[in-house]
């Protein structure tokens, strides 16, 4: 896998499974984070701490929504002991569980690797199709 913002936004990413390991990510986070509210395209710069925070924030709003057990939102790591990116998920935007048509856009993107010229952009303008889940890829 590449190390660039595009590599590991398209690579394997681990998910988190559980609100203890939900919270473990969220207190180590540390240095500088590009925020990236993914729909919008905006980039922030934050540090750990803010990010830490701001999970934190988002796992209380699906809380509050009582969806289905969901008490915290889907979340994938780059890798769990040192993660480069972390992509957010809205549980109300995530469709079927085994995501036959397309994958979803994420709510929001922590990531340490600073995109490059046009990556976001590149990334924001894929077609759904393009981001088959699984079963639309085995079987599309």
């Amino acid at each position: 896998m590449s190390d660039s913002f595009t590599g590991i936004f398209t690579g394997r990413l681990e998910g988190i499974l559980s609100e203890e390991g939900y919270s473990a990510l969220a207190a180590s986070l540390k240095g500088e984070w590009l925020a990236i509210k993914f729909a919008e395209g905006a980039i922030e710069r934050r540090v750990g701490e803010w990010v830490g925070e701001t999970l934190e924030k988002l796992r209380a709003e699906v809380k509050a929504r009582r969806m289905m057990n969901i008490s915290f939102p889907y979340t994938y790591v780059h890798t769990l002991d040192n993660p480069k990116m972390i992509k957010i998920y809205d549980p109300s935007c995530c469709g079927s569980g085994c995501s036959s048509t397309s994958s979803p856009d994420p709510w929001w993107v922590f990531s340490a690797v600073e995109p490059g010229d046009g990556e976001l952009e590149a990334l924001r303008k894929t077609k759904p199709e393009e981001r088959m889940g699984l079963l639309g890829k085995i079987f599309g």
